[in-house]
């Protein structure tokens, strides 16, 4: 499971975990040499991996989210942005969650068999503006992608 906090509240967030082990990813699965600390918390860091003690299986990552005023913010390409009130939705159980075409625009990126199994089986939920909003954001960081096809912008 993953967890998605806005970066600004990365502090707070270390706070209510104080009694775990918090280490900040480095991409491709590997993690800084210690857990971090209030203090260590850089802007940088866009993952952390949580765990109740060093004994412990990982519990959960928490992705950072940037945000400028009351805009969301895609953290490769900040021309890609969508009001924070628009970012998220809760299911049927009342558990909130990220709209899927912000989640299918960080897994475009890699394109792994299990990013498309995860865009295939979006596709059919997303809304017309989703559609579109997700196919305006692919054209601008990976403009040949192959979802665009699925979204009716090549073809």
């Amino acid at each position: 499971m993953d967890i998605a906090v806005l970066g600004g509240d990365a502090r707070v967030f270390r706070e209510y975990l104080l009694s775990w082990e918090l280490w900040a990813g480095r991409g491709q699965g590997e993690l800084e040499s210690k857990p971090i600390t209030i203090e260590s918390i850089s802007p940088e860091c866009h993952v952390l991996w949580c765990r109740p003690s060093s004994t412990s299986d990982w519990a959960f990552e928490v992705l950072l989210n940037e945000a400028a005023g009351e805009e969301w913010l895609f953290r490769r390409d900040h021309r890609i942005r969508k009001p924070l009130s628009e970012i998220g939705s809760a299911a049927k159980n009342g558990i909130p969650h990220l709209k899927p075409e912000l989640v299918l625009l960080f897994k475009a990126k890699h394109n792994l068999d299990k990013d498309q199994h995860d865009f295939m089986a979006a596709l059919p939920t997303l809304t017309p503006e989703a559609r579109e909003w997700l196919s305006d954001s692919l054209q601008v960081v990976h403009p040949c992608h192959p979802w665009l096809v699925f979204l009716g912008t090549l073809g």
